[in-house]
């Protein structure tokens, strides 16, 4: 609908491009939606006057929004001599951690490594050599050394998959990796040990992400990242892991998902992709 029409075949016009660009728009849905295109989008389809053996496809096209904005194009086996990895990834309040609960109480495979969670445990702990650096990364809402977070995903992997006997688990791992050095390191350090099988993506307005994030402060989280300053540049760093997830989605391993629908709803979603991955 942006080109220059004069070098198409007589046989493609406007019209036709308008009908066919109906058919396709559900499932080009998270491609087509940018607020500076889709207002013209519509405007151009809703124009056209399609030919009488095709006036029952030509009616006004508007949005409810999907759930799942994308999914992965494949699904891999679990592996049996790796570390099954299911990278879980949005921004600060997209229902990260609440989803991975929920997985682990589905599915006794599920294991949910929390990378802040991780962190702030060695940042609590007596004697930590790493301590100090990790409350001012969380504090200044900046990414901790990716050697420090992997060695500490690594050792929590090692301790539950050793606990699980011949099971093989798949290790829900929640906010990493966040940039390209975190995904730098993540190659050099686990690529030979770990097989990334999905990426779980949960898609969240910043609005969103803030008030989430300010009301699970004021409930009482305990955490000293909960706090507006601390959230906004949290919010500025996301714009690194969004090329991360881009990587991976040109993989084929990325389900996208709106992360502000009802808990329940998502769930549904996430519960059916996990399970075509555990089943294969």
């Amino acid at each position: 609908l942006f080109v220059n029409t004069s070098s198409f075949p007589a046989r493609i016009d406007l019209k036709t491009l308008g009908i066919r660009a109906k058919f396709y728009l559900s499932t080009l849905y998270h491609t087509i939606t940018s607020p500076s295109i889709l207002p013209s989008v519509l405007f151009a389809i809703n124009s056209c006057k399609p030919s009488s053996h095709l006036s029952q496809l030509h009616r006004p096209v508007s949005f409810t929004k999907p759930l799942l904005l994308g999914t992965a194009g494949r699904f891999a086996k679990m592996s049996t001599t790796q570390f099954n990895i299911l990278f879980v990834l949005g921004k600060p309040g997209s229902g990260k951690g609440t989803q991975c609960l929920r997985l682990v109480e589905r599915f006794p495979q599920c294991k949910h490594l929390s990378a802040g969670d991780l962190l702030r445990e060695e940042r609590q702990r007596t004697n930590s050599e790493h301590g100090l650096l990790i409350e001012n990364c969380i504090k200044q809402g900046k990414i901790v050394p990716v050697e420090i977070t992997i060695a500490l995903i690594k050792k929590a992997m090692e301790k539950l998959q050793g606990a699980g006997g011949d099971t093989r688990l798949l290790f829900l791992i929640d906010g990493f990796p966040r940039n390209q050095d975190n995904l730098d390191g993540w190659r050099k350090h686990m690529q030979d040990v770990a097989r990334v099988q999905q990426v779980l993506f949960f898609d969240i307005p910043d609005e969103v992400a803030i008030n989430r994030c300010l009301s699970r402060g004021q409930s009482g989280s305990g955490r000293i990242d909960d706090n507006k300053d601390s959230i906004e540049r949290r919010l500025n760093t996301y714009k690194d892991t969004a090329e991360i997830i881009e990587y991976y989605r040109k993989e084929g391993i990325v389900t996208t998902l709106r992360g502000e629908e009802p808990i329940e709803k998502v769930f549904l979603e996430v519960e059916r992709t996990v399970s075509e991955l555990l089943n294969q």
